[in-house]
């Protein structure tokens, strides 16, 4: 995996920390460190490497990014590019 990006589909709901897939009409909820990451890369396209090196300045593990960033490709809230 090189470069990540986010869905240009989805819409942003900052109230709740969520972004709404339109196409598949579904809702996923963040919890407060994970939408912030997600802003973050929202605001520019960045590589895999770098995306996983703020994760771990804001005191996330290897693991959890692993995990969190697997997750987001699976509901593609994030698409590899």
């Amino acid at each position: 995996m090189e470069n990540i990006r986010i869905n240009k589909q989805l819409i942003w709901r900052n109230e709740d920390r969520a972004v709404f897939d339109p196409d598949d009409f579904l809702v996923h909820k963040f919890n407060p460190s994970g939408f912030d990451l997600l802003m973050k890369l929202a605001a520019d396209d960045h590589p895999f490497d770098l995306l996983r090196q703020n994760a771990i300045a804001e005191g996330w593990s290897k693991t959890q990014v692993d995990t969190f960033i697997d997750e987001c490709l699976e509901a593609r809230i994030l698409i590899e590019f």
